[in-house]
């Protein structure tokens, strides 16, 4: 599963209480965030993408 992906599936099947993903101008996803219970201290997800290549 891909970060976008996961950070969907966080959003609409987890019902994550966080999800923060932020995208690169080429559609890229740059950074993804996901805190699945904001009280729990060791479920949060946190992916930076960087360095690319073509």
């Amino acid at each position: 599963m891909n970060k976008a992906t996961r950070a969907k599936t966080a959003d609409e099947e987890w019902d994550a209480d966080s999800v923060r993903v932020e995208m690169e101008r080429d559609g890229r996803p740059a950074l993804v965030e996901i805190d699945i219970h904001r009280e729990a201290i060791d479920d949060e997800l946190c992916y930076h993408l960087h360095d690319f290549t073509r």
